[in-house]
């Protein structure tokens, strides 16, 4: 139980040698209920599958794990060899594609292959979060670490991911996204939608577009028979027909990178501002215009009052025609009402 059929098949082959070197010959079956792994299983990836274990993915290394996969092409084993010195000078200065100088494992040989957008603002995005996790600034990261790590909040040492750290995210991913079901690995030990496919969906990708299948190759890590020297001198060019088609290699074609929010909303916000700043000035332009109108509503009025202490020519000529009209006593009751509506208008 919990046994793959190879994993059955090795542990019984290795009974049987262990008895045969001694000279006892050991036939052993192992159980009918095996079934067969499945012979040439591929599974197709799309970009819509992509984007949906994109959004599964429970961290943003993980994420930056299956983009970088997709978009250079590379398998398993060279990702987790990548050190913080294969990307750290273009990616420093933003360059996009970004050019990765690798060794695959399996052929031996240097090739060349780069990362899109994508895959570079979710490597921006994971190394920033491993600047705060460590406490130190990127620049300071020596060219020999490990770029992808073991998971840790302890960071005592920097273990690098390998291989099976990158199937078993695969697997989870697969699983709880439903691209794959449980009965399926029960039956069949197996996980179609592993990493290593996403070579074959980045290979008919760039084939799609019109890319020279030996470039393709090349891009891949395979190895190019009598022109592996040429290809070396050959990454600006390389570079341009990444560039030229990498459009399509595009995960989240409909939405805003990281860097493409912050400068979206940083916009927003100075529009923001300037609006308010013009509504500020205008405001401060309706006080004064305000104030100045109030005064002179104020003059109008204190003319107003003074011009009726002053004009008495009316109660004069009354008083004259023998009218009983106390003039100083009008005098000083105009003169108190005018300090009272004084003191009012200041009061208010």
């Amino acid at each position: 139980k919990g046994i793959s059929p190879t994993g059955a098949k090795t542990f019984c082959g290795a009974i049987m040698s262990f008895y045969r070197e001694f000279g006892y010959r050991v036939n052993v079956k192992t159980s009918r209920d095996f079934k067969a792994l499945p012979k040439h299983i591929r599974f197709n990836w799309t970009v819509k599958d992509i984007r949906k274990i994109c959004d599964h993915a429970k961290t943003l290394r993980d994420k930056a794990i299956i983009l970088c996969l997709f978009q250079s092409g590379m398998d398993d084993h060279t990702l987790c060899s990548l050190n913080v010195g294969d990307v750290k000078k273009e990616l420093l200065e933003g360059k996009i594609p970004l050019r990765l100088d690798l060794k695959r494992r399996k052929e031996g040989l240097p090739y060349i292959t780069f990362l899109a957008k994508d895959a570079v603002e979710a490597l921006k995005a994971y190394i920033k979060e491993r600047e705060q996790k460590e406490n130190r600034r990127f620049e300071e990261f020596k060219d020999e670490e490990p770029l992808f790590v073991v998971e840790s909040w302890k960071r005592k040492k920097l273990e690098r991911i390998k291989p099976r750290h990158i199937q078993a995210v695969f697997k989870k991913l697969a699983l709880e996204t439903g691209l794959i079901s449980e009965e399926y690995i029960k039956n069949n030990h197996w996980n179609p939608a592993r990493a290593h496919a996403l070579r074959s969906a980045f290979a008919s990708l760039l084939r799609s577009q019109g890319v020279n299948e030996q470039d393709i190759d090349f891009m891949l890590g395979h190895k190019i028979p009598y022109q592996q020297a040429y290809y070396q001198k050959e990454g600006e060019r390389l570079r341009k027909t990444y560039a030229d088609v990498m459009s399509v290699l595009s995960v989240f074609e409909t939405r805003e990178s990281i860097s493409e929010v912050e400068a979206r909303l940083t916009k927003k916000i100075q529009e923001q501002n300037t609006i308010i700043s013009n509504l500020a000035a205008r405001n401060r332009e309706l006080e004064s215009r305000f104030q100045e109108l109030e005064d002179k509503v104020h003059e109008f009025l204190q003319e107003i009052l003074l011009d009726k202490l002053v004009d008495l020519s009316i109660y004069e000529e009354l008083a004259k025609k023998g009218v009983d009209i106390d003039i100083e006593s009008i005098r000083q009751r105009l003169k108190q009402r005018l300090t009272d509506w004084r003191l009012t208008e200041e009061g208010q």
